[in-house]
């Protein structure tokens, strides 16, 4: 081994010895929660794998004493998983005693002066305890209190801290299925409220089809895709803002470790001692980001498991797109909106299998030709059905629905030019890429081509990989552009929800309308009761999961109508035509479609209830504001009517009341008999 190599696994070491003792203390510091509040079975499993791995790291490393107390830890956890039960109180003990002789064997490099010194863990930090209680903490399914008739014996605790990880908070929420699958394998049910986790499904089996449309070879069935992957390491340089925030704790949710970082000079330290599978840099660090590259760079060749980076960007520039393409950026990701927008990209950076494979469609008349081009295409991942017969193609292409035509030039019955002609003339394939691959030289034929509507023409022969690379690019560079036309419609493509600006601009431009014009129509205030309860119960993540779900579901059944989330739990729909009865029957159909819709949560069905208020145009508002009041005042005031729905009627003059009142006592003493001449 020469100097540089010696040099190298040194500076390893020392890194990994300066972040041995903050893992630890983490570990610690959630150990003493769950004696505090109660045991989470997901939280154990997270720890036992953590301390599995850092046991083996720390082996690696040469501290066999640390290796050791981290072992003997994530063995009792085994035995404690193995065992599908909670830990007693003895076990309580024996776990936080590990911690504590793991703090005093724990080795302690000198901080750089920038940082304080680490906290200390053991005796210094003792305290005593409240009486403890031990429960199950199975998702939903948690009581709010479940205390032991007879106290426990106090244990050792040390203070929480302020800055406890993210991740404490979440751990009740994150479910046994989002796990590793070394772990959540051993995590199955010990009483009848938790169901065992479910064996590996079988591909489901292909949905029914039309019968094939003129000579086609039918395309295999699609993959059941998976969520992104549970046990997966990410190490976030990050600046603490609601956009990053909201981020960790979907990630953390779904069974990710996030290593939060807030100093370049700790990433580089970090990725040194223990590689990750992503590094995650936030927008206020685009400053740092060249040089964060060049370290990214360096662990890739110490380490032989794949390390991505992504970068977040606050606005599109194109000295940012030149920062990150000579950092070795994998992913830049640009002005997200929200948490959604930069888990689809990591999720299709992850996990590429995920995306929704390409769909392309081969019209070409050599079956033996035709059958060269899906076998490439198909072990590339996509999705193919080859279309023998020119005629065949306009009915193919609405029962498959391709993001790409692959097209032949030559064919009896038709030729490529005038069925690329014919499917340009079809609104729904205006856009749809179509590529030409044919042995054709003559570069007139080639053009006339291009001029049909093709998108590019590729001679035969041609690589296999040019192939792929060629639909690949075409295929993303067109979903690309449809997803920016769907924005730009207002509408969300995975809810279907409108953007509450663009709702609320139509609504003002109806109440603009001159008094002259009948006014029809109205809108509706739905919300969800009790949600801040509901947040408690199942945690940000899931609730977020069950808000997205509720959105598709009132997308659905609004029909034409627009429907945008107004808050948290809110939702504003918005109907130009309707008169009272068809607003009233909109409430109502939209309010049984929530209710009695069964929700997923952690695993569990759950139930919404809802309150809805109408307030119809005709009543004469002309601006947003009192018409908003109006309707959200009348939904607080559905939560006590049976129905859960109310509608906004204005308040009446006083002579109109007095003569509505005697009405009333007529109507009721003609009704008892009482009235008399």
């Amino acid at each position: 081994m020469n100097l540089d190599d010696e040099s190298q696994l040194a500076e390893m070491r020392l890194a990994f010895q300066r972040h041995l003792p903050r893992r630890v203390e983490v570990i610690a510091r959630r150990l003493q929660r769950f004696l505090q509040t109660g045991w989470d079975i997901n939280g154990l499993a997270l720890i036992h794998a953590d301390a599995r791995r850092l046991g083996e790291d720390s082996a690696g490393q040469g501290f066999p004493e640390a290796g050791e107390q981290l072992t003997a830890l994530a063995d009792l956890l085994d035995d404690t998983l193995s065992q599908e039960v909670l830990p007693d109180p003895t076990t309580g003990e024996r776990l936080w005693n590990l911690a504590e002789k793991l703090a005093a064997v724990v080795p302690r490099a000198p901080e750089p002066a920038r940082e304080s010194a680490p906290r200390q863990l053991g005796n210094s930090l003792r305290a005593e305890a409240p009486p403890l209680a031990y429960w199950r903490r199975w998702g939903q399914d948690a009581p709010a209190a479940a205390f032991d008739s007879e106290p426990a014996t106090p244990m050792p605790s040390a203070p929480i801290e302020v800055e406890d990880d993210l991740w404490e908070a979440l751990v009740p929420n994150t479910r046994v299925d989002s796990l590793p699958t070394s772990t959540a394998a051993k995590v199955t049910a010990a009483t009848p409220v938790v169901a065992a986790p479910a064996p590996k499904p079988s591909p489901p089996p292909p949905a029914p089809r039309s019968p094939p449309i003129g000579d086609m070879i039918e395309p295999a069935a699609d993959v059941v895709r998976a969520p992104l992957a549970a046990g997966l390491r990410i190490y976030h340089l990050t600046s603490h803002g609601p956009l990053s925030l909201e981020l960790d704790q979907r990630l953390e949710g779904l069974g990710v470790e996030v290593e939060l970082l807030e100093d370049a000079e700790e990433l580089k330290e970090l990725i040194g001692a223990l590689p990750a599978d992503l590094v995650l840099i936030d927008a206020s660090f685009s400053d740092q980001l060249e040089l964060l590259g060049e370290t990214v760079r360096q662990a890739r060749l110490r380490h032989p498991r794949r390390l991505l980076l992504v970068a977040i960007a606050d606005a599109d520039d194109i000295a940012v797109r030149l920062t990150a393409r000579r950092a070795g950026v994998d992913s830049l990701v640009i002005g997200p909106t929200s948490a959604s927008d930069v888990m689809k990209r990591l999720q299709a950076l992850v996990d590429p299998a995920r995306e929704n494979p390409f769909r392309v469609m081969i019209v070409e008349d050599d079956r033996s030709q035709a059958l060269f081009a899906e076998g490439i295409l198909r072990n590339a991942g996509m999705d193919t059905l080859v279309v023998l017969e020119a005629l065949g193609v306009l009915p193919a292409l609405e029962q498959f629905q391709p993001d790409l035509v692959l097209m032949d030039l030559n064919m009896p019955d038709a030729n490529g030019i005038e069925l690329t002609a014919l499917i340009r003339e079809q609104d729904a394939f205006m856009h749809t890429p179509i590529v030409f691959l044919s042995g054709e030289s003559d570069e007139d034929r080639q053009f006339d081509a291009i001029d049909a509507g093709g998108d590019d023409f590729l001679s035969k022969p041609i690589r296999p990989r040019h192939l792929i690379s060629a639909v690949q690019n075409r295929v993303r560079r067109h979903r690309a552009l449809e997803s920016r036309r769907s924005k730009r419609g207002g509408k969300d493509g995975e809810t279907g929800l409108f953007e509450r600006a663009e709702l609320l601009e139509n609504l003002t431009e109806q109440l603009a309308l001159p008094a002259s014009v009948e006014r029809r129509g109205g809108v509706l205030f739905l919300e969800i009761e009790s949600l801040s309860l509901l947040r408690d119960r199942i945690g940000l993540t899931a609730l977020e999961q069950v808000l997205t779900d509720a959105s598709r579901l009132l997308t659905k059944a609004a029909g034409e109508a627009m429907v945008a989330r107004f808050g948290d739990g809110s939702f504003l729909v918005f109907d130009r035509d309707r008169d009272d009865a068809g607003l009233e029957q909109l409430a109502t159909q939209l309010r049984s479609s929530l209710v009695q819709a069964p929700f997923m949560a952690q695993g569990h069905p759950l139930r919404l209830r809802a309150s809805v208020g109408i307030g119809a145009m005709r009543h004469g508002f002309t601006e947003t504001g009192p018409l908003l009041n109006a309707v959200e005042k009348v939904t607080r005031e559905a939560r006590t009517h049976e129905r859960g729905i109310r509608r906004f009627e204005p308040p009446k003059s006083s002579e109109a009341a007095r003569e509505a009142a005697l009405l009333a006592r007529i109507g009721e003493a003609v009704s008892q008999s009482h009235l008399e001449l």
